[in-house]
């Protein structure tokens, strides 16, 4: 997907435009502008990084070479955002992960320069993304398989009294093939006044897995708090192979790419969306082993949330969880910035007649491409 992103602004940058590449966090942004970096180098391109963790100076010297041209190509996180940044002649906007960003953030970027090409990128659309693709102004370029050599992950939904043999068989898995393990909560202590109290968060979850099965295993603890370097440090262990168990919340959703990484466990796998659900779960299966996804749901009976968590468990297939979500969640406001719910338009029949829309579609194209000659 990267790859391919990247493909596509190599026409803007032989026309000496400049290209703006929007990440969500900064751990993927940096390892975005690694690659972008490497790959552009060899043609004396000097590719910038810029975030919230990047300094005053530094900041201020990319801005400055950013708004005289001298900088071509700039991968940051919202910090691109921020007004001082100014383009001098933007050719390119990539979003990665769109689905991660609001309505009002995404138009910032684009209205950077409202003429310059616009490519948004996620590999499971949030319902009102998937409506804008299928209703909208916005033409799909669907990757419809993943790299070769990939299997499916196996997902399951665990009980609360199969957690014992879950984790005997995650111990197994890391002591006889060298598996690395995500375990996955919602909340650290403290982010959510409201937080029930059958929710387990990270810190709980690090004092009793390591004092339990797992007290022999080298473990990572990584969260939302932590600053972007101790991330990194602790990503970084991971990546080499001295951690075999990474205890974290949701962070590691987008930018972690981590081949032996062959299983993940969700704890309170209710509590999340399916998008978010099926990000995670891509963080696992990138390299040729077989790869594992366990859920536990925060409540050991038959729950509302239950049929979601079973149809996510039968499907890998990012657009089928998607048009699921479309289904049950709504699309949102097309134009409005409302990310689910069924907005002030019935859909439901458009949803049941696609074909139907697309010839609209194609009529409205025609109508505006004739008008303008």
């Amino acid at each position: 997907k990267t790859l391919v992103a990247f493909l596509s602004c190599l026409p803007a940058v032989n026309e000496n435009l400049q290209v703006a590449w929007m990440a969500p966090t900064d751990v993927l942004a940096r390892q975005t502008w690694q690659l972008i970096d490497a790959w552009l180098k060899p043609f004396g391109i000097t590719v910038a990084f810029l975030s919230g963790s990047t300094n005053a100076a530094e900041k201020k010297e990319i801005q400055k070479k950013i708004a005289s041209g001298d900088l071509q190509v700039v991968v940051g996180t919202h910090a691109i955002l921020q007004p001082q940044v100014q383009f001098k002649a933007l050719g390119m906007v990539v979003i990665d992960e769109q689905h991660k960003f609001g309505v009002q953030q995404r138009l910032a970027l684009q209205e950077k320069d409202p003429l310059s090409d616009f490519l948004l990128m996620s590999a499971t659309p949030i319902p009102q993304s998937l409506a804008m693709t299928l209703y909208g102004d916005l033409e799909i370029l669907t990757l419809k398989k993943g790299p070769p050599g990939r299997t499916p992950v196996a997902t399951y939904l665990v009980p609360e009294r199969k957690r014992r043999n879950m984790e005997q068989f995650i111990l197994d898995q890391i002591q006889t093939t060298g598996a690395q393990v995500y375990y996955v909560v919602p909340r650290i202590e403290g982010d959510d006044e409201d937080i029930e109290t059958d929710q387990k968060n990270v810190a709980e979850l690090r004092q009793t897995l390591l004092c339990g099965v797992f007290a022999s295993i080298k473990s990572g603890f990584i969260h939302g708090r932590l600053s972007s370097e101790e991330k990194q440090t602790v990503m970084d262990s991971f990546a080499k192979g001295t951690v075999s168990l990474l205890l974290t919340t949701s962070v590691i959703e987008v930018g972690v790419d981590v081949a032996d990484a062959t299983i993940i466990v969700i704890e309170n796998a209710d509590r999340f969306g399916l998008a978010q659900l099926h990000q995670l779960r891509g963080r696992v299966g990138r390299g040729k082993k077989k790869s594992y996804c366990f859920l536990l749901n925060s409540r050991d009976r038959v729950c509302d949330t239950e049929e979601r968590l079973r149809m996510f468990c039968k499907s890998n297939d990012g657009f089928k969880i998607a048009e699921y979500d479309l289904q049950s969640r709504g699309p949102g406001e097309i134009g409005g910035f409302r990310q689910s719910g069924w907005g002030d338009l019935v859909f439901e029949e458009i949803l049941k007649t696609p074909h139907i829309f697309k010839e609209v579609q194609d009529e409205v194209e025609r109508i505006f491409t004739a008008s303008s000659k």
